[in-house]
């Protein structure tokens, strides 16, 4: 700074012909061209497999994400499904079922400011083992995050709630009288989301009941593991418990003791728990790495709807 200063003296001396003055152009940035264009894709297979002399099961998962992560958006699309096959043998008789279900579910997430976001849930459903032909539902959703999110790289205590518009087709007529039907319904759930180096862990308590009638009800709990194997690959663990008063699908014929002892209907119940450990893979931009965690992670695990049972 001083050389700079003294440059104007030094021009009307004897020795300005003698002085030079030269000029370091910074160099220019390489911009980064992202081929994603901020996209992620993940897929997923798991399998259980269990069984003894006369019992045996097979139990496959699938899915299928894309996933595209800004700082006022997210958008998540997921389509997953499932496969099970069981073979139970009885004296001479053998009893061999076969159900399965296809999900998927859409979701579009705006912020608001450093605690509020909003969002639209999409999804379409079928199971045979839940007596559901098809189901397709539209939710609007706003969240609270009682830390701002921009200091929640690490930890997110979220609260949300979600109504729901929803169209069930049924296979058959249930045992209300239903072959098909529109319903409305209300969801509120708390989160604590908990990021570590070695990977992640959710847990969610939730409750939700129908508008016809508020003793059709549903809460629960569930939760996750990941555990980081190597780059792109994970090993995870979920669970879940729920109380359950809202069986709307259950068939009117009931279950026949071939359905009941081979498991390929929905009972009446209420209460159900599920588990499962899997691994994942995933790939794509290796440039997004904003964070933004409104309505959960953008892949499977996060905040989800069904409109089946619930």
């Amino acid at each position: 700074m001083m050389k700079l200063g003294l440059i104007r003296y030094a021009a009307h001396t004897p020795i300005a012909d003698q002085l030079s003055i030269s000029y370091s152009a910074p160099e220019a940035k390489e911009k980064v061209v992202d081929k994603w264009n901020n996209w992620f894709f993940s897929t997923s297979l798991n399998g259980m497999f269990n069984g003894q002399q006369s019992y045996n099961s097979t139990n496959i998962f699938w899915s299928l994400a894309a996933n595209r992560v800004t700082k006022d958006i997210k958008l998540n699309f997921t389509l997953s499904g499932s496969y099970y096959q069981s073979r139970t043998q009885s004296g001479d008789v053998n009893y061999f079922s076969v159900s399965r279900s296809e999900n998927f579910n859409s979701k579009i997430i705006f912020s608001i400011d450093d605690n509020w976001s909003w969002g639209i849930f999409g999804s379409g459903y079928s199971s045979t083992y839940s007596n559901i032909d098809f189901s397709a539902g539209l939710s609007p959703a706003i969240e609270y995050n009682i830390y701002p999110y921009n200091e929640s790289t690490r930890r997110v205590l979220r609260v949300g709630y979600k109504p729901t518009f929803s169209y069930s087709n049924y296979h058959d007529t249930t045992i209300y009288y239903k072959m098909d039907q529109f319903l409305t319904s209300e969801n509120l759930s708390l989160t604590l989301d908990q990021k570590e180096p070695w990977g992640s862990a959710s847990i969610t308590v939730y409750g939700s009941h129908y508008f016809h009638d508020i003793k059709k009800y549903n809460t629960g709990i569930y939760g996750s593991v990941s555990i980081r194997i190597i780059e792109g690959l994970s090993a995870t663990w979920y669970a879940s418990y729920s109380r359950q008063h809202d069986q709307l699908s259950l068939p009117i014929a009931g279950a026949s003791a071939e359905d009941i002892l081979t498991q390929r209907r929905e009972l009446e119940s209420n209460y159900s728990y599920y588990a499962s450990v899997g691994l994942s893979y995933s790939f794509g931009s290796i440039y997004n790495n904003i964070v933004n965690p409104r309505f959960g992670s953008s892949g499977s695990g996060g905040y989800s709807i069904s409109i089946s049972n619930e």
